[in-house]
């Protein structure tokens, strides 16, 4: 839903809903929900007011340079949908980080990448607004992140986070999940050594040999 509409489109519907709501706790739950919606976009705009003042003292032009590209990034997603393949994986991260410390409760769940993802990537990569070089680059640090904040490798193999990264499937037609991102992120856990998010493959008799091979 946040991929389709921003949370400030979601916002827009809790409104608009609202106005027709007879029932004392169905406006109560929509008005929470549009004050826990407006929380978030606020805070997205504190985030890239912050990578704005970083940049500012930055003396290093490419961590400079990324800092800026963030400060964008954040001031048009979660509000907004996202439109390119690096505003998509800001999107999911920030979800779930700002969810989880506002709720107070640890979700461990990334999502099913390579079907949120596949179409952002799809479109940069024709638009030219990105290479695969880009990507998986942009991939690596999204991946990685979950491995190297717990500092999972300090405590052996026994530990984790359980969080998650689902890819593969198949979508509502049945058709088999299978595209360049699936790829990028198989190669990601293979290049990176990845021991956490955890990867969940899912499979189907109709997915191509190229998907198992991969995987095995």
């Amino acid at each position: 839903n946040v991929f389709r509409h921003g949370l400030d489109g979601l916002r827009c519907c809790a409104a608009a809903r609202l106005a027709r709501a007879t029932e004392e706790a169905e406006r109560e739950f929509l008005e929470c929900m549009m004050t826990g919606l407006q929380a978030q976009m606020r805070l997205a705009d504190r985030f890239a007011a912050e990578a704005d003042r970083l940049a500012a003292a930055e003396r290093d032009p490419v961590v400079g340079e990324r800092l800026r590209a963030l400060a964008a990034t954040m001031r048009r997603v979660p509000a907004a949908p996202p439109r390119t393949f690096g505003e998509g994986l800001a999107t999911v991260l920030f979800m779930r980080e700002t969810t989880q410390a506002l709720e107070g409760n640890g979700i461990s769940i990334l999502g099913h990448l390579d079907r949120v993802l596949g179409p952002l990537y799809a479109a940069d990569l024709a638009g030219g607004r990105i290479t695969r070089a880009a990507a998986a680059d942009l991939l690596g640090f999204f991946l990685a992140l979950s491995d190297a904040r717990f500092g999972i490798r300090d405590f052996g193999a026994h530990v984790g986070t359980n969080t998650t990264v689902v890819i593969g499937g198949c979508d509502r037609a049945g058709r088999p999940v299978f595209n360049e991102v699936t790829r990028l992120i198989v190669e990601a856990y293979a290049e990176l050594g990845l021991v956490d998010p955890k990867l969940n493959a899912r499979v189907s008799a109709a997915h191509p040999d190229e998907y198992f091979g991969r995987l095995a």
